[in-house]
């Protein structure tokens, strides 16, 4: 079962991708919410298991861009989603400067995000895979 977080400064918009799809049902369990980047980033800090955390762009304090500068290297098995009702390519070119999977924009789309977790699920299967095949 894959591990997400969502991290997001307004509360509509954490309801909106939690509710959007079954998580169980996609082979995901959310396992933390988060309304200011600072404590989303603590809970990374102290939990390196996370596959999937999906990370507004826009914040008060450290915007999402800065986030996955200041954490993403530390967690290199962990996927960023960028949420952002801001559609500009600076903000999209930045985010896969570092290396986010997927930028999606508000509102969600339920058929976006259940692409995204079934593309982590494969990725993560054949990761545990390929180490049953190296054990060998």
């Amino acid at each position: 079962m894959l591990k997400v977080i969502i991290i997001d400064d307004e509360q509509w918009s954490i309801d909106c991708v939690r509710d959007i799809i079954d998580w169980e049902k996609n082979g995901a369990t959310i396992v933390g919410e988060f309304l200011s980047a600072r404590s989303g980033f603590e809970f990374l800090q102290n939990n390196h298991d996370i596959d999937l955390v999906f990370l507004d762009v826009e914040m008060p304090g450290t915007n999402g861009i800065e986030f996955l500068r200041k954490i993403g290297g530390s967690l290199p098995k962990t996927d960023f989603v960028f949420i952002s009702g801001h559609d500009k390519f600076e903000y999209v070119r930045e985010a896969m400067r570092y290396h986010a999977v997927d930028y999606l924009l508000k509102p969600i789309d339920k058929d976006e995000i259940t692409r995204i977790v079934k593309n982590a699920r494969k990725l993560r299967e054949r990761d545990v895979v390929e180490v049953a095949m190296r054990a060998q």
